[in-house]
């Protein structure tokens, strides 16, 4: 939400639906990026539950701030808009979620 934006001329919410069923389909395995693995040692569990709540605040805030219909050219899904990546964090967060459970 904090990447350079720019306005542009379409409807903000059409990638939605794309990013949904990508994100969403349970039945499909997705691999992380090799910079985001984390490092297998041993998690301090508040430590971390405390840090994701506060990047979970401040793209809240982040977000709040931001023109919804703002387009970022961002690189590992194209061009989007801010709209389409609060609904990104929203499915992402829920395919976390889902496979948490599933653990």
């Amino acid at each position: 939400m904090q990447l350079d934006a720019k306005p542009f001329d379409r409807k903000p919410e059409v990638r939605i639906e794309e990013l949904k069923k990508l994100f969403l389909d349970f039945s499909k395995k997705m691999k992380s990026p090799d910079f985001i693995v984390p490092d297998e040692r041993t998690y301090e569990k508040q430590f971390t539950i405390d840090d994701l709540d506060k990047s979970f605040t401040q793209f809240m805030v982040n977000a709040d701030n931001a023109n919804s219909s703002d387009l970022v050219e961002w690189l590992p899904l194209g061009p989007i808009t801010n709209l389409e990546i609060i609904h990104l964090t929203f499915f992402h967060t829920q395919r976390h979620l889902h496979q948490m459970k599933n653990l």
